[in-house]
């Protein structure tokens, strides 16, 4: 007969000693995983699954015992599933491009004894903690005013109602932190929110368990102060006409993995600044064409080795002189460092083009010179093109004009129209670089500075991230 716990887990783990495990470039899925996770793997302290195409890992102990973790080089969407990594002290999550800048804070948070994070220090755990503290207070504030008003023997549903508004009042009017980290700060207000709505509840059940079961006991907010305002009806002008699910990974129409990164319409090559019906969209390893009258796919590139995530067009001129004839180009990059060129009557690649060291995060064709093509990476660099296109069946020829450096990782670039000038959102602020062909400056001519840095001189670079740039005519 066995002792009773033998065979429980936690003995075998206690058996083991504890390895390292090496499952990277396997290419291996959130299934497949899952299926090699197995007793061996039960007290390993260093595992490194980089080169995947994994979004998740499977829970089991083996997370509990982990201190070095390589997820770099995947398909992840969330770090929400390393909250039970509690031993985890170094982490490397880099080149998985639906991550942002929240989520290297979300986990940070999450994992105390994290010290190491892409193969940098963790130097803005001060922040974190000072962001949290602040956002408490607020929380507890508002908490207060709502329990002051309880009524102990509310019924269930109108308990539902009290938490709903109090979780309404709290996103609605407590702010903290730059804009860039909304969905970091959204994560902490979730937490705070949870714990005191849960220390009420168990609360609540203490007090009146020997009289009746429990019910929870925050109550509706009094209309004078608490409860938000009730926004004024409007009428909606629009309505969704079609839904599509057009780049999913193996056209698997069960993939919700897959985000759409961004979208850009199609110039109209017979009026100057308006464009036509059909719109470009890219994500994961697909760039389709899309006709939004009638909601087919016209047409769509792929490539199985790409992650895609910016796309821009630009109207050329081409054809031999006396017979030259305008005619849209599509470029596209991402995961893989190059710069796809595409023919989009037929969809197809006619020049690669290459120079970048990390993922192409933006493409820009400059306004006034459309065969002039800026591109933005996470090397910190960006570079200005120039491709020269007689015809599509001609060879195509291109050469770097310049490369611009910036202080790290650029997101979105922006080019006003008459003006030698771009603009560049990046991970650490926005700067502006001259374009001018006589500019020698490869560094930031302009550095912008952000309201909340004027009100707050507490933050630095690395909590100013700027992600997107819209032009305001």
């Amino acid at each position: 007969m066995k002792r009773n716990g033998e065979n429980s887990p936690k003995k075998r783990s206690k058996q083991l000693k504890p390895h390292k495990l090496d499952l990277s470039g396997r290419k291996l899925t959130d299934r497949e995983l899952k299926k090699l996770i197995s007793r061996s793997s039960e007290c390993v302290e260093e595992l490194d699954l980089s080169h995947n195409c994994l979004t998740t890992l499977p829970e089991g102990e083996y997370l509990e015992t982990l201190k070095v973790l390589d997820l770099s080089h995947n398909r992840l969407g969330s770090v929400l599933f390393l909250r039970q990594c509690r031993s985890l002290q170094q982490l490397n999550i880099d080149e998985n491009v639906k991550l942002l800048a929240s989520d290297r804070h979300i986990a940070v948070h999450m994992l105390p004894e994290l010290s190491v994070l892409n193969g940098e220090e963790v130097t803005y755990r001060p922040f974190i903690d000072k962001l949290h503290g602040h956002l408490s207070n607020k929380v507890e504030d508002i908490w207060r005013k709502f329990s002051s008003h309880m009524k102990k023997h509310h019924s269930e549903k109108r308990n539902e109602r009290c938490i709903s508004d109090f979780r309404n009042v709290v996103m609605k009017d407590v702010t903290g932190g730059p804009k860039s980290l909304s969905t970091f700060k959204d994560f902490l207000l979730g937490e705070i929110m949870n714990t005191l709505i849960t220390t009420s509840e168990d609360n609540s059940i203490t007090e009146h368990s020997e009289h009746r079961s429990p019910h929870r006991v925050e109550s509706r907010a009094g209309k004078e102060n608490i409860a938000p305002e009730k926004l004024p009806k409007l009428e909606l002008t629009y309505k969704p006409c079609h839904f599509l699910r057009c780049h999913s990974h193996n056209n698997d129409i069960e993939d919700e993995n897959v985000k759409i990164w961004k979208c850009a319409f199609e110039p109209d090559t017979t009026n100057k600044g308006e464009t036509t019906q059909i719109v470009a969209t890219c994500g994961g390893e697909s760039v389709c064409l899309i006709d939004c009258s009638s909601g087919h796919v016209m047409k769509k590139f792929t490539r199985a080795d790409e992650e895609f995530y910016t796309v821009a067009w630009a109207t050329v001129s081409v054809g031999e002189s006396g017979h030259r004839r305008d005619c849209n180009i599509l470029a596209a990059a991402g995961l893989g460092r190059a710069i796809y060129l595409l023919h989009p009557e037929q969809l197809i690649q006619y020049c690669e083009l290459t120079g970048h060291r990390a993922a192409i995060q933006s493409l820009e064709f400059l306004p006034d010179n459309p065969t002039r093509l800026i591109s933005g990476s996470d090397d910190m660099t960006m570079i200005i093109w120039d491709i020269d296109i007689l015809s599509f069946d001609a060879k195509l020829t291109y050469r770097k004009v310049k490369i611009l450096h910036a202080p790290s990782c650029i997101l979105h670039t922006y080019s006003p129209a008459g003006c030698e000038l771009t603009v560049a959102a990046t991970d650490s602020g926005c700067y502006g670089w001259s374009t001018s062909n006589s500019s020698l400056n490869r560094s930031p001519a302009l550095e912008y500075v952000l309201p909340f840095q004027l009100l707050d001189r507490s933050f630095t670079h690395s909590e100013v991230i700027c992600d997107g740039l819209v032009p305001i005519r």
